[in-house]
């Protein structure tokens, strides 16, 4: 999703934004700088921590960020692409109407106002005033143009499937219309998107970035923190500032470079590579032994999900949610599979990305895990669960470490690896795409969820995430338990929050 994350000023930012302690020890000062946690919201986490003192870069290099990527676009068409790395571009040239944060904070961009009907089914779109990397104005008809050729069949972009919540969506993505029927310009400032039905997904339509192409123009406009500089096909990309962009990054330039292994090495030698995907063990070594680089996971799409069973009772699913411990569960699945960290625990429900607090634990700390388990044993005789899981090696493994974890607090857990959500009380799912939201409208029903979805929508579609973290809570229809995991490498130094948020939003 090409999103426009919130610029934090640079006394905000990465090294203003944790407290700096200096200590004196053994004649050095040493400058302990914040970690994983003070770094980006959404679950990411420290790997591997470098060392400052291990940097030492030239003048020239500190002017500019040197990305090198696992795989670099063969044109300039970033938008229609898929690939990580184009979509870490497409953020960095490009604007959405609408923004959705790491924590499910939604914000206006492009957009100066946002209105949503009351039945959710239409939402009428202001622009501000903002302009391309050319000086032209960003228009209504721009912004359709954009859609067309983000969503155009040809386009294997990842998020375009959401262009499918809006009237004739679905055709224009499958190539059976020339338009799209549902996105109508009111005025050169001004759109309305018509949808299909209420959804969560009427408002991540606002979310597609905004590109403009015309023939004057080598590469395509954005209006976003950069420009696109110069380009060579899978080898190199080189973005400068944009002069019109809001954005406030520390570096005037940004390059992305095929990381082959002899450019690795080469940058992690004389430092001239700021950053590297990390997507096998050999670069992860590489990254560790520089010496200068902190190694760092987050969230990527696929989630892990505890399901209870429609017939479970609210003292099961409080009970189970008082014993389950997401990062001890992770911790010993990773130490099983000898991995560095190859899953993340799922520090939010509703957002996009995972992020934000999660409610559900802000619910379960107000509860006393004993009362909780008391009550099940009250309820059943004693305190037993019954899990579904389908018998393989890897589901044995993880059945084993759950046995313990909540044998720890004092309840039985009893598996059934022939049984359903229908005969046990919950069941386990290490490998989900649902979203959260698909998840809801199936556990309250499609026509409650969209009633309730489209008063949220028109009350205030900026609190939309954390009035669906509410519902969730209250509806208890899962259990996050985490979510799969990508990689990267960052100089320790690195002191642009904002920008490594770019690079880590999967």
């Amino acid at each position: 999703m090409a999103k426009r994350i919130a610029r934090p000023k640079k006394s905000q930012k990465w090294i203003g934004i944790a407290s700096a302690a200096v200590v004196l020890l053994l004649g050095a000062v040493l400058l302990l700088r914040p970690r994983s946690a003070d770094l980006v919201d959404g679950g990411v986490r420290l790997l591997h921590e470098g060392s400052v003192s291990q940097i030492n870069k030239e003048a020239a290099q500190k002017g500019k960020f040197t990305v090198a990527c696992g795989q670099l676009p063969v044109d300039v068409a970033f938008y229609k692409s898929s690939e990580q790395t184009a979509r870490q571009l497409c953020r960095l040239l490009y604007e959405p109407l609408v923004s959705i944060s790491a924590g499910g904070e939604v914000e206006p961009v492009l957009a100066k106002k946002v209105t949503f009907s009351a039945d959710g089914l239409s939402a009428e779109v202001t622009l501000g005033k903002h302009r391309f990397s050319d000086g032209s104005s960003v228009t209504a008809q721009d912004v359709y143009n954009a859609y067309l050729l983000v969503a155009a069949k040809d386009s294997e972009n990842s998020r375009k499937e959401v262009v499918a919540a809006i009237e004739g969506g679905e055709a224009y993505l499958k190539g059976m219309a020339d338009d799209l029927a549902g996105i109508e310009i009111l005025n050169e400032g001004k759109l309305r998107f018509t949808f299909c039905e209420p959804s969560l997904r009427n408002l991540e339509t606002l979310t597609l970035p905004v590109v403009k192409e015309t023939e004057e123009c080598e590469f395509p406009l954005g209006s976003g923190s950069y420009r696109l500089k110069q380009f060579r096909g899978l080898q190199e990309a080189i973005l400068a500032e944009n002069p019109r962009g809001a954005g406030d990054f520390d570096y005037k330039e940004i390059h992305f470079i095929n990381g082959t292994r002899q450019a690795l090495e080469k940058g992690t030698t004389d430092y001239s590579v700021d950053a590297m995907t990390v997507g096998n063990r050999e670069i992860y070594e590489l990254a560790q032994s520089a010496g200068g680089y902190d190694i760092y996971a987050y969230p990527t799409v696929e989630r892990a999900y505890i399901t209870f069973a429609p017939q479970s009772s609210l003292a099961v699913r409080q009970a189970v949610g008082a014993a389950f411990d997401g990062d001890d569960f992770w911790k010993n699945v990773n130490a099983i599979r000898a991995t560095p960290d190859a899953n993340l625990t799922v520090s939010g429900f509703a957002s996009p990305r995972y992020a934000g607090k999660n409610a559900f634990a802000g619910q379960m700390e107000k509860l006393q895990a004993e009362k909780a388990i008391k009550e099940l044993a009250e309820e059943r005789g004693k305190a037993t669960v019954t899990v579904a899981m389908t018998d393989t090696t890897v589901n044995r493994s993880y059945y084993g470490i759950l046995v313990q974890q909540f044998a720890d607090r004092g309840i039985e857990l009893q598996v059934d690896f022939d049984g359903t959500l229908e005969s046990c009380d919950m069941a386990l799912s290490f490998v989900d795409l649902r979203s959260p939201e698909e998840i809801l409208r199936e556990t309250i029903g499609s026509a409650e969820y969209d009633g309730w979805i489209a008063q949220q929508l028109h009350a205030d579609y900026r609190s939309v995430y954390s009035a669906l973290e509410k519902q969730a809570v209250n509806t208890l229809p899962v259990i996050p338990m985490g979510a799969a995991a990508g990689k990267i490498a960052v100089l320790a130094d690195c002191r642009d929050q904002a920008l490594l948020e770019v690079l880590m939003e999967p």
